[in-house]
């Protein structure tokens, strides 16, 4: 009866470890398998649709930007923590296939966060749902799929920003030590501010000006803290326009007042960044 016994137990032993050892295999495949062909390094354009509003962010070498729906540079280092965070996901087993259940799990086309990575010759799309019970991941499901999957590794952080959240905030990037002269225009005026040996001096005055060093400590620390998208905004006044010469290369911006608060451009055309108050006053008293 022992004997009969001991059997049993290390024939129920094998049976659980060669199901474990299944299953831990599967999810390995599963795992390499979400992104089929498709590299994070490889991936140049992530689409993140929901609630009928399309985020477009493209690759263009290794700077990532937002193409719609503005035009404006993002934050890279969120941009690459994202693509880590889904090539490193792992896919569970099916939790259903039953039609009904797709809008329990916000998997279906009306709650689901439809997300389309796209590489040279593929793309890759799933649908991302709720987050599981102890928020360590999503369900998910695939388009062509009537299955619904627990995947960990991504949360819902990430789907739930806005443009403005994927948006770089710092406006200008340049070191101070590089900036040997810089230009103000207003209207038909131009007025020239030229560093030697340390000073500024005001076109060809040649007097000292000591409003110049906070300008350029200013100028290097923008960063805005909201953003207005073009033809956005009533009563806007057109302040100056900056051209700032560098040793290499030369960078403009445009400084604004819209409806009371200061805005920046650094491209024609494109999207107005807000700054703070007491900075856009500061750059204005180069004017006066």
């Amino acid at each position: 009866m022992n004997r009969k016994l001991s059997v049993l137990i290390i024939f129920l032993a094998l049976i659980i470890g060669t199901a474990l050892v299944v299953r831990k295999t599967t999810l390995r495949s599963l795992e390499k398998s979400f992104l089929p062909g498709i590299s994070a390094e490889a991936v140049r354009s992530i689409t993140i649709r929901r609630n009928n509003e399309s985020l477009l962010m493209e690759r263009s070498d290794h700077l990532w930007r937002l193409k719609k729906p503005v035009d404006i540079p993002v934050r890279q280092d969120k941009i690459r923590e994202f693509l880590n965070k889904i090539e490193n996901m792992c896919i569970g087993p099916v939790i259903s296939t039953q039609s009904e259940k797709m809008q329990k799990f916000e998997v279906d086309e009306k709650a689901g966060v439809q997300l389309t990575l796209s590489a040279k010759e593929k793309s890759y799309t799933v649908i991302l749902g709720k987050s599981t019970a102890d928020f360590r991941g999503l369900y998910i499901r695939f388009p062509e799929e009537q299955k619904v999957y627990m995947s960990k590794g991504l949360n819902r952080y990430y789907l739930t920003w806005r443009w403005q959240d994927w948006a770089e905030r710092e406006i200008i990037s340049f070191q101070p030590e590089e900036l040997t002269r810089f230009t103000l225009t207003r209207g038909k005026r131009e007025t020239e501010f030229v560093s030697k040996d340390g000073k500024w001096s005001r076109g060809k005055e040649k007097t000292v000006e000591k409003a110049v060093p906070p300008v350029v400590s200013i100028l290097k620390s923008l960063r805005a803290i909201d953003f207005l998208k073009p033809g956005e905004g009533q009563e806007k006044t057109h302040l100056f326009d900056m051209e700032l010469f560098l040793k290499n290369e030369s960078k403009k911006i445009s400084l604004y007042r819209i409806e009371g608060s200061y805005y920046v451009q650094a491209e024609p055309g494109k999207v107005y960044y807000k700054l703070q108050k007491t900075q856009g006053q500061t750059l204005e008293k180069l004017i006066q």
